[in-house]
């Protein structure tokens, strides 16, 4: 058992980009915990483990399987903010989730977790002290967008174009050791769920990660 979990964490790291480092770095303690909360939250269960070893490759290839069921939206946003809770008190970065009407979509609750997770932990690896990151949800006639705003590092024009890129680091992660944007994943997944994801930076000022995800028919809106 110990050796699946072993090797569970390692496959679902490398499959992030979120495990592309020098090995022969010495790993603080923040780093550590923050690796593990991303093996947490993509391991809800064991079948949920088996399906986040999927390769990067089948997710670019269009043939990503998803478990759709329904999601609760405000649950899986909570569910990551409180994860990620001890990473931002020790960044001293203050998330703040807006409240809004929950959202009931079909969604593989699994993956998009995993999404979440990606841009909430980019987004305080690359704030600053004192910093904050926000999240809102917007609902439309035909999708739903949650936004991950911070006013960190931000994003050179140049590096937006080339972040979606499998592999790529820019400057200021190779300076944050063992993180990778995985944002190529993070597109793959929502892609796959019929959406979109973008963003909008100005450099040393502030950074916005949209994603929007369609409705379907049996989408619901609940207080």
């Amino acid at each position: 058992m110990s050796r699946l979990l072993i090797q569970f964490v390692d496959e679902t790291l490398t499959g992030f980009r979120w495990a592309n480092f020098d090995e022969s770095a010495e790993f603080g303690a923040l780093e550590g915990i923050s690796r593990l909360l991303k093996a947490i939250a993509s391991a809800a269960s064991d079948n949920s483990a088996l399906r986040s070893l999927t390769p990067v490759d089948e997710a670019e290839s269009g043939t990503m399987r998803l478990e759709r069921q329904e999601c609760d939206l405000r649950k899986s946003l909570e569910q990551v903010v409180t994860l990620y809770e001890y990473v931002a008190q020790e960044q001293n970065v203050d998330v703040i989730l807006a409240d809004f009407s929950s959202i009931s979509l079909e969604l593989d609750s699994t993956r998009i977790s995993q999404v979440w997770a990606n841009l909430l932990d980019n987004a305080i690896k690359y704030g600053h002290d004192g910093g904050w990151v926000k999240i809102s949800v917007s609902a439309g006639e035909k999708s739903v967008v949650v936004s991950f705003a911070d006013n960190g590092m931000g994003i050179s024009p140049i590096e937006q174009k080339k972040i979606w890129e499998r592999l790529y680091r820019g400057d200021r992660s190779r300076s944050q050791k063992g993180l990778g944007l995985g944002l190529n994943y993070v597109q793959a997944v929502v892609v796959a769920h019929g959406g979109e994801v973008s963003v909008e930076s100005s450099l040393n000022e502030r950074s916005c990660f949209q994603v929007s995800l369609p409705l379907n028919p049996s989408s619901s809106f609940y207080h």
